[in-house]
């Protein structure tokens, strides 16, 4: 069973310790399942406040967890691990919880989903095929991804390395890095984008620097494509 009593002669006879396994498993079921939630708390696609993963990722082991609801392994695990010593234990009424809260957890709303229509720049981008590009201003919001995620799923339609982008965490540099582009046509942030191999900026929601076009976009805001290399887009 889950509790056991072990006894082995250490040479003296002494007796070793009842060993309760089933507080390791409840302390590792109860962590795990806070660092599920993620960094933010959600309930019925609301966000109602920060989640406890948002001040753990902080510590040693925890903080190289890119995607924590991969931990719900080490909730599952534990779970039947107690729910097996329970039906050893004649306690039936647990298992039938467990599958409670298994049918609670998959029950939600459905997802909310964004189109995502191609661009009039991304045709552009595939025929030009530059070796580096970045799309400004950069998001680099871990809360509401959205943006960057758009901007990620249309990557799909060039192929071309983006320096937008990021998981679950921040890639090292990643918020300097967009603190600097986003101040972008400055000396600093062209400086960056050459030493970083940047072929090609596309800007949403305004036209800086000497665009080689400019658009309007469905909701009424300007945006603009500058090509780096001297070379102008359309070329």
């Amino acid at each position: 069973g889950a509790r056991r009593s072990i006894r082995e002669s250490r040479g003296t006879g002494d007796p070793v310790p009842i060993v309760r396994f089933e507080g390791y498993l409840i302390a590792l079921l109860l962590v795990s399942a806070l660092v599920c939630l993620g960094p933010t708390l959600s309930l019925w696609g609301a966000e109602v406040a920060p989640a406890p993963f948002r001040y753990l990722a902080g510590l040693p082991g925890l903080s190289s967890i890119r995607l924590p609801g991969r931990m719900a392994f080490l909730v599952l695990l534990p779970a039947c691990l107690l729910a097996g010593a329970a039906l050893a234990r004649r306690r039936r009424w647990i298992p039938w919880a467990c599958a409670a809260v298994a049918v609670i957890e998959v029950v939600h709303p459905p997802l909310d989903l964004r189109p995502v229509p191609l661009r009039r720049w991304q045709d552009v981008v595939a025929e030009e095929m530059p070796s580096a590009m970045v799309i400004l201003p950069m998001d680099a919001s871990l809360d509401r991804p959205e943006t960057e995620c758009t901007r990620l799923y249309g990557s799909t339609a060039h192929f071309v390395p983006m320096l937008n982008g990021y998981s679950t965490s921040h890639p090292p540099g990643y918020l300097e890095t967009c603190e600097i582009l986003d101040g972008w046509p400055s000396a600093e942030a062209s400086a960056l984008l050459d030493s970083l191999g940047v072929e090609m900026v596309v800007t949403e929601g305004f036209a800086a620097g000497e665009p080689d076009t400019t658009w309007i976009d469905d909701h009424g805001r300007v945006n603009g494509l500058v090509r780096l290399d001297g070379r102008p887009a359309g070329s």
